[in-house]
C-alpha cells in the first residue's frame, strides 16, 4: 500500500466511479449484446426513469410552477406560457410523477419472474425455498443502504451545520446518534409509512418493502391455483386496489406481476391458454374476415 502513489490511487477511485459507456478501456465482465439476460432491458428502463427523478428534484424547487401545465394559472396569477410546459416536452422536467409509479411496476415485474416460472413448470418445493430466499434478502437489499447513507448524512450534517430534512440538531454527537437510532427504528416499522427524518426520499422504499412483501404472500397463497385462476383473481386485486380502496401504488407491483406473467407466456417460456383467448379470436375473426 506504501508502494502506491496518491495519484494512482485517486486514478483508481476514479475508475471505479466512472461509468462503463464513458472508459476507455474493456472490462472482461462485459457480455455482448446477444448474451445478455433477457430482462437486461429493464435495467436500461429503470436508468431512464431514476435520471427523469433526478432531473425532476433539481428542477421543482428552482423553477416556479414547472409542475403546472401549459396555460394553467401559475400562483403569480399569470398564465404557464414558457415552452417548458408544451405537452411531451415538459415530461422532461415533471416525468419524476410517473417514473416512481415505474419503479414500482418493474419491482412487481422482477421480483416474481423467477418464481412464476417455477411455479408454471410444477416446482413446488423449488418455489417454496425461492419464495423463502426472497421473503429473507428483500428487506436487507432494501433497508441497508438506507441505514448506511442516512447515517453518513447525519454525521457530515451534525459536522458541517447544514440542516438535513426533518431531524433536530441535538447539543452532542453522542445524543444527535442516539436520535437517529430512534428515527431509524421507527423507519424500519414499514406498516405505519413516512419517511426517514435525515431524509424524506426514504418514503419509497417503504413502498417497495410493503409491495414486495404483498406479491410474496399473494403468490404464497395462490401457488396450488389453476395459473388462469390466479391471473384472474390478480387482475380482480388491481381492480380493488384502484377503484375500491383506492391504493394505486400497491396495484403498481401485482400489474408488474402481470406483466411479467403475460411476458412468460408471450416468449413461449410457458404454455398456458388464457380465459380470453376464445374472444380474442372471435373479435379479431369477426372484424378482419366478416364473411367466415
Amino acid at each position: 500500500m506504501n508502494s502506491l502513489a496518491p495519484r494512482q490511487i485517486a486514478l483508481c477511485v476514479l475508475d471505479f466511479f466512472t461509468p462503463e459507456i464513458l472508459s476507455r478501456r474493456k472490462r472482461q465482465s462485459s457480455r455482448p449484446l446477444h448474451e445478455q439476460p433477457k430482462t437486461a432491458w429493464v435495467d436500461g428502463l429503470r436508468g431512464w426513469a431514476a435520471l427523469l427523478v433526478c432531473v425532476f428534484h433539481l428542477t421543482l424547487w428552482t423553477h416556479d410552477g414547472i409542475n403546472y401545465c401549459y396555460g394553467a394559472t401559475l400562483p403569480s396569477g399569470t398564465p404557464n406560457a414558457t415552452p417548458a410546459a408544451w405537452p411531451i416536452i415538459r415530461t422532461l422536467w415533471t416525468g419524476g410523477h410517473f417514473s416512481v409509479a415505474l419503479f414500482f411496476t418493474i419491482s412487481g415485474y422482477v421480483l416474481p419472474r423467477r418464481l412464476l416460472s417455477l411455479l408454471h413448470a410444477g416446482r413446488q418445493a423449488d418455489f417454496v425455498e425461492a419464495l423463502h430466499s426472497s421473503i429473507v434478502r428483500r428487506p436487507f437489499r432494501l433497508f441497508l443502504p438506507v441505514v448506511w447513507s442516512t447515517l453518513a448524512v447525519m454525521a457530515v450534517s451534525y459536522l458541517t451545520g447544514i440542516p438535513t430534512s426533518a431531524m433536530k440538531r441535538e447539543d452532542t454527537m453522542l445524543l444527535q446518534l442516539a436520535a437517529w437510532v430512534r428515527e431509524t427504528g421507527r423507519y424500519l416499522y414499514s406498516f405505519d409509512g413516512g419517511y426517514h427524518a435525515v431524509n424524506q426520499h426514504t418514503w419509497s422504499i417503504l413502498v417497495e418493502m410493503r409491495g414486495s412483501m404483498a406479491l410474496f404472500v399473494w403468490l404464497f397463497a395462490l401457488s396450488r391455483m389453476q395459473h388462469a385462476t390466479r391471473l384472474l383473481l390478480t387482475l380482480a386485486v388491481i381492480w380493488y386496489l384502484i377503484v375500491a380502496v383506492p391504493a394505486a401504488q400497491m396495484a403498481t407491483f401485482f400489474a408488474g406481476m402481470v406483466t411479467a406473467e403475460l411476458d412468460l407466456i408471450a416468449s413461449g417460456t410457458v404454455q398456458m391458454r388464457l380465459p380470453w383467448d376464445g374472444l380474442t379470436l372471435q373479435i379479431l375473426g369477426g372484424s378482419l374476415f366478416p364473411s367466415i
